[in-house]
């Protein structure tokens, strides 16, 4: 039985689990009758025999019918909205050197289980206000600063990140979906592939470009504030528009027999 949570807001300090938009604690048959060997005889007795045996399986298969339809087991997948985790990992340099971070805080909005991962994901939704540089994890505090005033500081419209995770698709185990990403009043479906461990713990890969949502001046702002410390041993400055992102969270799943 679906459980409803139309609203669950979380806060956390700092991030580790789920995707899309959120934020985490630093620690986490057909018969087929043969119908040769009939009863000898006229024409009607030849058609009597599969109509006979077919009668006869159909009875004998419906008791197994309804007693496994009956006592066949059902599971519910069940989120703990405290893991969830929104990570992201930007790049500086030609070479490409990765700067990993996460954001503090998140609320998640939908029904928190259902009886089917796939199902789950389809009803969740989270936003990020980032209203300041403590909402920004890198393990930097002046970089958190910076990132936040010039990048951050360019966006338009409240709440600055929204998700919506669209058409899930997979096995229980592993499977894709596209998740509806808005972020300065334009939006873009990003596909992630996901996979739910044997423990629990899920995690999903997706890769965003900045530049599909008009933040060109952002991205320039915050390489030229930047401009040193992106640059590389080639004296070349860069800051990469691609952001990767990684979701996760704990899932737990309960079948009864």
């Amino acid at each position: 039985m679906l459980l409803p949570a139309p609203l669950a807001r979380v806060w956390f300090r700092p991030l580790t689990h789920l995707s899309v938009v959120v934020s985490i604690p630093e620690r986490y048959q057909s018969l087929h009758p043969d119908a040769r060997g009939g009863l000898q005889g006229g024409i009607a007795s030849r058609r009597l025999k599969p109509l006979m045996k077919k009668s006869l399986l159909i009875a004998l298969g419906m008791p197994f019918f309804f007693t496994s339809a009956a006592f066949a087991g059902s599971c519910e997948h069940k989120v703990d909205p405290s893991s969830i985790q929104v990570n992201w990992t930007a790049f500086k340099t030609m070479q490409k050197v990765a700067v990993k971070g996460s954001f503090t805080e998140l609320s998640v909005i939908g029904e928190l289980e259902s009886g089917s991962l796939e199902s789950l994901l389809g009803q969740l939704e989270a936003e990020i206000d980032i209203k300041d540089e403590s909402l920004i994890r890198t393990g930097n505090p002046g970089r958190d600063l910076t990132i936040f005033q010039h990048f951050f500081s360019h966006l338009k419209k409240k709440p600055l990140i929204k998700g919506e995770i669209l058409k899930p698709s997979g096995n229980g185990r592993e499977g894709t979906f596209g998740l509806k990403l808005t972020l300065n009043r334009n939006s873009k479906e990003i596909p992630f592939r996901y996979t739910l461990s044997e423990s629990g713990v899920f995690e999903a890969h997706g890769s965003m470009d900045v530049l599909d949502f008009a933040l060109e001046g952002a991205l320039k702002d915050l390489n030229r504030t930047c401009e040193v410390l992106h640059r590389g041993p080639d004296g070349v400055s860069k800051t990469w528009s691609e952001v990767e992102l990684k979701l996760v969270a704990r899932i737990g799943k309960t079948c009864t027999p």
